[in-house]
């Protein structure tokens, strides 16, 4: 494997993801498909998780850097966010025209592309299954 694991960031419900290093030394985050639990149905939401982040660009989304859905566990990478979800929420509760601009209507986050998560005080992104 091109990355080094260097600790867990935190648990989803079929996925663990992983406080990485690559090969040229960048700090990422590595999200691991949880076998134990793994079914068809895990491993299709997985790969759709991969083919949808592939395809989004926002300056609030972190963007895919790699993946292997032919590994086991299969897994992917993305930056290693420099911040908390927790962060971000109080850095809005003095900035209303900010918070306001993230959560708007028609935003990213209010469109229902994407939800974020809170887990331990980390964000998390997960794919709407209808998409």
């Amino acid at each position: 494997m091109k990355y080094q694991k260097s600790g867990v960031i935190g648990e989803g419900a079929i996925g663990t993801v992983y406080r990485a290093v690559s090969n040229d030394g960048d700090q990422v985050a590595l999200k691991e498909l949880i076998l134990q639990y793994e079914s068809d149905t895990d491993r299709e939401r997985f790969a759709r998780e991969i083919r949808i982040l592939s395809k989004l660009e926002h300056d609030d989304i972190l963007p895919l850097l790699d993946y292997d859905l032919q590994a086991n566990p299969p897994w992917f990478v993305t930056p290693l966010a420099i911040c908390s979800v927790e962060d971000i929420l109080k850095g809005l509760s003095n900035d209303l025209a900010r918070a306001q601009y993230i959560f708007r209507e028609g935003s990213i986050w209010g469109s229902g592309l994407t939800l974020f998560t809170i887990s331990g005080g980390l964000a998390k992104l997960d794919c709407i299954p209808s998409l």
